[in-house]
Parts: C-alpha cells; sequence; structure tokens
C-alpha cells in the first residue's frame, strides 16, 4: 500500500496523532500494519472527508516547506 511504501512508523504516527488517534495506536502497541489499517479505516469514513482533506493540505504545505532552501531551517519536522 502507499502507506507502507511511503511512510515510516515515526510519519504514520504523526499522522494518527493529528486525527487524535495517537493514543489508542500506543496503548495497543500497533505495529505497522496495524497503523495503517487505522489510518485508512478512518480515512475511508464519509464523517472525517474534512480532516483528511485538511492534513493532506497540511502536508503538502508542509512538504513545499521543507524544500524550500529558505524556509527549511525554520521548520521543525521530527
Amino acid at each position: 500500500s502507499f502507506y507502507d511504501e511511503e511512510y515510516t512508523v515515526k510519519d504514520l504516527l504523526k499522522i494518527c496523532s493529528y486525527y487524535g488517534l495517537d493514543k489508542d495506536i500506543k496503548t495497543s502497541k500497533c505495529k505497522k500494519q496495524d497503523i495503517i489499517s487505522t489510518i485508512v479505516y478512518f480515512e475511508s469514513l464519509p464523517e472525517n472527508c474534512e480532516i483528511v482533506e485538511k492534513r493532506n493540505r497540511m502536508w503538502a504545505y508542509i512538504t513545499e516547506l521543507l524544500h524550500d532552501p529558505k524556509m527549511k531551517k525554520f521548520i521543525i519536522w521530527n
């Protein structure tokens, strides 16, 4: 899957944190595939459409800032 190939566990946990799912993930001590399944399920629910769109937009902004030679030194993303 896209999440499995493109994201580390640390990156996936950032997404979970944005969605407010991080406590459940940490409590369950989930493996990477479990984290991905949780994110995919959350994002598939119609009632989460707006927050999913907003997260995608915010991640695109972060990516753009991190690739800008002048701005990247001001961005802490870890």
